[in-house]
């Protein structure tokens, strides 16, 4: 399930999120407690799936119906009426935040939890539906209103999370890496720890191959991750030949 779910959220981004400004995240309308996805345009085909309040979607606008194409992160497609899908960019950035740093709280406290066996169903559920889901809300906001607490807290997260067989979380610091460079580089730096330069590698390094002509800036980013390994291989090199005190 882990490896479609990536495949599908690669697709998404490296076609969708990078050239194409008519897919939107968003997020149902207030006066619905939860959409349906349908298998088509109108209300007598089957519903395949439901969105609950508090979760985002992935549409593509279309302007000659009403209904919109959906994708929900783990790959399903179909369509919703376009009354109940509100893109990201028309709700408050500080509801978004706050949005983000709660699940960010609740995802380290139930990992925290499954870590002494406890609540691991809990944990895996929340993991997967809400916590994998807001992560394409957190690429974008990180995008446009990079957040130094935020970040930190992710890569609390990642360290938490080191051994999970989830490998979105890295390309999740790849993306953001790939949309501000000097920003992650430093807050990595300031965060010391080579682990996160190694997610941030695993991710970017996975989502460039055999796509870097898609990205202008390539060698620079190329080039601010080679002096990320830099700096930690120096300060390897120090921890190493520092004389021990007794």
């Amino acid at each position: 399930m882990v490896k479609i779910s990536i495949l599908v959220v690669l697709m998404y981004l490296s076609i969708n999120y990078v050239v194409n400004t008519e897919t939107k995240i968003g997020y149902i309308n207030n006066k619905d407690k939860s959409i349906f996805i349908r298998k088509g345009k109108g209300i007598d085909f089957p519903i395949i799936d439901t969105v609950l309040a508090g979760n985002f979607f992935i549409f593509t606008k279309d302007n000659s119906t009403d209904w919109y194409t959906a994708y929900k992160l783990w790959g399903l497609e179909g369509f919703i009426h376009k009354s109940s899908a509100i893109p990201l960019n028309e709700t408050s950035r500080i509801k978004l935040f706050k949005v983000i740093d709660s699940i960010f709280d609740i995802e380290i406290k139930l990992y925290s939890n499954s870590l002494l066996n406890k609540n691991t169903k809990e944990q895996s559920k929340f993991h997967e539906k809400q916590f994998s889901e807001i992560l394409i809300v957190f690429i974008t906001l990180m995008k446009d209103y990079y957040d130094e607490k935020l970040i930190q807290k992710y890569f609390d997260i990642m360290i938490l999370e080191e051994y999970s067989a989830d490998e979105w979380p890295r390309y999740v610091l790849g993306y953001i890496f790939i949309d501000r460079p000097y920003r992650l580089k430093k807050s990595t730096i300031l965060y010391s720890d080579p682990r996160i330069y190694y997610a941030i590698k695993y991710g970017f390094t996975n989502i460039i191959y055999n796509n870097e002509k898609k990205f202008k800036n390539i060698n620079v980013l190329k080039e601010e991750l080679k002096l990320l390994f830099k700096y930690f291989k120096q300060n390897e090199t120090k921890e190493n030949t520092t004389p021990k005190m007794d």
